[in-house]
């Protein structure tokens, strides 16, 4: 039996069925499906089945467009009719539609706001500062605005617990959304009226709780492929059958409490064995064969979970 059919067999049991999807395939399929860096979400995970089915065929969908005008009316009509079955292409080919919820254990987040302080940095007081150490200002603009950037961001940097978070770029930001176009004319236009201020707020521990359940709903097509497939052909195959399923409108109802990254999730279903091979980044000289295809497995599943594919890999 190949492997295909072999894959397809197992999901049409629900007991071997669960078996197929492990604790990483499915962290994988929750990252693609929802933005958990909104979400405090951690494993284990466990997949709910309440609608799956096997085999499904969904027709090309396509879309006639018509005006018409009757002779000597002024009438105007226009007409939009949505069909399926038409064009060459044969039907896509669904190995399985999963309609039903991941089970992942959700932290309280209890912290509580102990202290909020604010450190103001006053731009005004710049060019005494660059006087002291240099004796005097630039006389060159553009050697003035640059000890001025210097001395501010760093100004700003020091009231920061992670410094290196603010940035050249935020800087450049919050210049804009005060109107400014430098430090330079900020203390040109401002005359001390505007100032920076960074803002440290402290948080209490969470009170200690144990995970509780949540289920988080998720719609699926699953493609089975054996070793050998393209990941380009079955990616771009991914992305047209993603479009076809939504204009079907089978995605279920999003809740506005849980942040979606993709309302309706395409799952690859490939052995293991395929991270055999050396083109999939990830690992190190010197891991065992199973460690290698373990970690080139993580970085796959990661850049896909951002394209909205879910990676569920059988085990040799």
């Amino acid at each position: 039996m190949n492997y295909e059919d072999a894959i397809l067999i197992r999901l049409a049991d629900q007991a071997s069925r669960s078996v197929l999807f492990d604790n990483l395939a499915l962290e994988q399929l929750v990252v693609a499906t929802y933005n958990t860096d909104l979400l405090t979400v951690e494993g284990p995970y466990q997949p709910l089945f309440k609608e799956f089915r096997l085999g499904v065929v969904l027709s090309n969908l396509g879309v006639v467009e018509g005006v018409w005008n009757p002779v000597g009316g002024v009438d105007r009509v226009e007409a939009r009719f949505h069909t399926s079955g038409l064009g060459s292409s044969s039907p896509t080919r669904v190995d399985a539609l999963w309609r039903g919820d991941i089970v992942a254990r959700t932290v309280p987040t209890t912290s509580r706001i102990t202290q909020v302080e604010a450190k103001w940095t006053d731009a005004g007081t710049l060019d005494a500062e660059i006087v002291a150490a240099l004796g005097s200002l630039p006389t060159n603009l553009q050697t003035l605005e640059q000890e001025r950037r210097t001395r501010f961001l760093a100004r700003i940097r020091s009231a920061l617990n992670q410094s290196v978070s603010f940035t050249d770029e935020l800087l450049d930001k919050w210049l804009f959304s005060v109107g400014a176009t430098s430090v330079s004319d900020l203390i040109t236009r401002s005359q001390g009226t505007i100032q920076s201020s960074a803002v440290q707020v402290s948080f209490s521990l969470p009170d200690p709780a144990p995970p509780s359940p949540k289920a988080l709903p998720i719609t699926a097509a699953l493609l089975i492929r054996d070793a050998g497939f393209s990941v380009a052909q079955l990616l771009m195959e991914s992305k047209m059958l993603r479009e076809q399923l939504e204009k079907q409108g089978l995605e279920r109802s999003p809740d506005p409490s849980l942040p979606l990254r993709h309302p309706l999730l395409i799952i690859w279903v490939v052995p293991a064995t395929i991270f055999d091979d050396a083109g999939w980044p990830g690992g190190s000289p010197g891991m065992t064969p199973a460690a290698l295809r373990d970690a080139r497995r993580v970085i796959a599943g990661q850049w896909l979970a951002r394209e909205g594919i879910g990676l569920v890999a059988t085990p040799p």
